[in-house]
């Protein structure tokens, strides 16, 4: 048996020992979640879709209950200004360790808003990850001279990076050429935090959505100290659970 304990988001890693809860409680209304794809597919967006991006500055509450084995389930309430129709939303700032495929989102007020796709999307900004994002469109590489022993500029046009680089360079395709790539941006498409990304259906504006899902990697312990008296007949217990 689960043994929750509520703790309140207070920004700190240490609070006070008990069942702390923040701002609101958890809802106590339980829906059959959402229908989930965790494979990594770019959102099939129709022509008249908007796409907006929620953070934390959106955020009205949150509460989050810690189980003993080391995860927690996060309900988060935001007030979000969505137009009405197709809605791309970007929403940002969840935990890194979420399980995708816990994830359920509802309207606080029982209004209709439809689910069409949803994809957990977190891109570490690395040398491999910026090959990827850049396959089909040009980058500048820089290779040495042999001769001279100067770097040289080349452009070179990025054609796949599966099982290694293929470019093509002055009109020839070569695998895994010799030197670095240079890229004069950080693409679009790459998105370097935990975000979650829905296609939404929804006919009205502004709503308070709430957000919940499992996350791993939340773990706590309850510490006790006890003073006594100088007749040691009576004390002070202070316990602290720490995060």
């Amino acid at each position: 048996m689960f043994r929750p304990t509520l703790l309140a988001m207070a920004g700190a890693s240490v609070a006070a020992f008990g069942p702390i809860q923040s701002g609101i409680s958890p809802s106590s209304s339980e829906a059959a979640p959402n229908t989930f794809d965790p494979r990594p597919i770019a959102l099939g967006q129709p022509a008249d879709t908007t796409t907006m991006k929620s953070d934390n500055r959106d955020r009205e509450s949150v509460a989050i209950t810690v189980y003993n084995q080391d995860f927690g389930l996060v309900r988060e309430i935001r007030n979000l200004d969505l137009p009405g129709g197709l809605v791309a939303l970007e929403y940002q700032n969840v935990a890194s360790s979420l399980q995708p495929e816990t994830v359920h989102i509802r309207r606080t007020d029982g209004g209709e808003l439809s689910v069409l796709e949803q994809n957990y999307r977190y891109d570490l900004l690395t040398p491999a990850k910026l090959l990827e994002k850049h396959v089909g469109s040009t980058a500048t590489l820089y290779r040495t001279n042999m001769v001279t022993g100067e770097e040289e500029a080349v452009e070179a046009e990025i054609l796949s990076v599966a099982d290694g680089v293929v470019v093509r360079i002055n009109g020839e395709v070569t695998s895994n050429p010799p030197g670095r790539f240079a890229f004069s941006a950080v693409p679009d498409n790459l998105i370097p935090e935990p975000t979650l990304v829905w296609l939404l259906d929804t006919q009205n504006r502004r709503q308070d959505v709430e957000v919940s899902y499992l996350a791993g990697n939340m773990g706590w312990k309850a510490d006790y100290v006890v003073v006594l008296d100088e007749n040691d007949e009576q004390g002070d217990l202070t316990g602290w659970v720490t995060l």
